[in-house]
């Protein structure tokens, strides 16, 4: 069952980490809309660069509601990569500045 954090993301073990017994986790979070470009990066180019500098898995939820303001994001890894990953995020959201 996921586990609330102190910002309000959830953390849950994986079905992976279940059945072959890794240490992997998923954190979730919602992340404004108009800062979802500065993540991905133009051609994907951001997003795959955090990947492969965190060795985590990001996945970004499309927006079906056209109402909603936050898209979902769930970083899959073990928690050194998370962590990696969510300070990659954040630094290329400081840098870049929302919209």
């Amino acid at each position: 069952m996921p586990q609330p954090t102190p910002l309000g993301a959830t953390r849950s073990l994986t079905a992976s980490s279940e059945l072959s017994g890794t240490d992997e986790l998923a954190l979730r979070f919602l992340l404004p809309n108009n800062m979802v470009g500065s993540i991905i990066g133009k051609g994907g180019v951001m997003i795959k660069e955090i990947t492969q500098q965190s060795n985590a898995r990001i996945h970004i939820n499309h927006n079906d509601d056209a109402a909603s303001l936050e898209r979902l994001v769930t970083v899959i890894g073990n928690p050194d990569q998370i962590v990696e990953a969510h300070r990659l995020m954040a630094n290329r959201v400081q840098e870049e500045g929302a919209p």
